[in-house]
């Protein structure tokens, strides 16, 4: 039995990372445009953040690509469901 554990456990590593490999794509290096700039920067810095969205008026205001107000509920009641299954479970 022992033997047999020696040779599943490396098998069971090998296969979990063939596994993960199979469903992940390969990361490549973002590319600069002719002036030496990231791609993503010209658009992160024409964003509008929050400063913006409290000089709109603050309370209430949310960026358009912000959660909605199900979503910020649904995250705020994980919490405690989170804190009954560790307690409980």
């Amino acid at each position: 039995m022992k033997r047999f554990r020696v040779f599943l456990i490396p098998m069971f590593f090998v296969m979990a990372f063939f596994a993960f490999d199979a469903v992940t794509s390969d990361a490549y290096a973002q590319g600069r445009d002719s002036q030496g700039v990231k791609n993503n920067d010209k658009e992160i810095g024409s964003r509008s953040g929050v400063k913006e969205s409290l000089a709109k008026g603050g309370k209430g205001v949310l960026d358009e690509d912000g959660p909605t107000k199900t979503q910020m509920w649904l995250g705020l009641g994980s919490i405690p469901v989170m804190i009954i299954v560790v307690k409980y479970l």
